[in-house]
This record gives C-alpha cells, structure tokens and sequence, in this order.
C-alpha cells in the first residue's frame, strides 16, 4: 500500500481514512491474510498513522534515494486491533 496526497490536504484525516478502508477492504473483500505498506523513515507522520492503525515495521531499506520503512500487518492482527 502507497499513498500520497498533496500538502495543501495534509493533516485533515484523510490518509487515516483512506488506509483504514484499504485495510478493511483487503481483509474482508479480498481475504488477503497480509498487507504492507512503505513510508520514509523522515515522514514521521505517515509512521505514526500506521502504527495507530496497527502495523508494524518489519524492516528498513535503502530506495528512492531515502530510508524506507517496510510495516506489516496480518489479517489476524487486525482482527484483534479492530
């Protein structure tokens, strides 16, 4: 999962919302059992989101030129968070 939004939208909930429907589509919908999501370690915002709703970094990489941490979460997690 990947999202973007332009600054001018920044701070209204929107991300929270999107990623919280992406996440209850993929599990319900979609049966999937895992969902990752990428985000720089220097957005410290997108970070915080994802961990509020419940996913946890797995790893950091080095891609597009910046730190990347890789979060998961597993449809058994997010049964539990829910």
């Amino acid at each position: 999962m990947s999202y973007q939004f332009l600054p001018e939208h920044w701070g209204k909930g929107y991300a929270k919302e999107a990623v919280a429907a992406v996440l209850t589509y993929g599990f319900q919908k979609l049966e999937l059992q895992r969902i990752v999501a990428e985000t720089q370690v220097l957005n410290e915002r997108s970070s915080r989101l994802l961990e509020n709703l419940g996913m946890k970094v797995e790893e950091e990489v080095e891609r597009f030129g910046a730190r990347q941490e890789i979060y998961a979460l597993t449809k058994k997690e997010w049964l539990v968070s829910s």
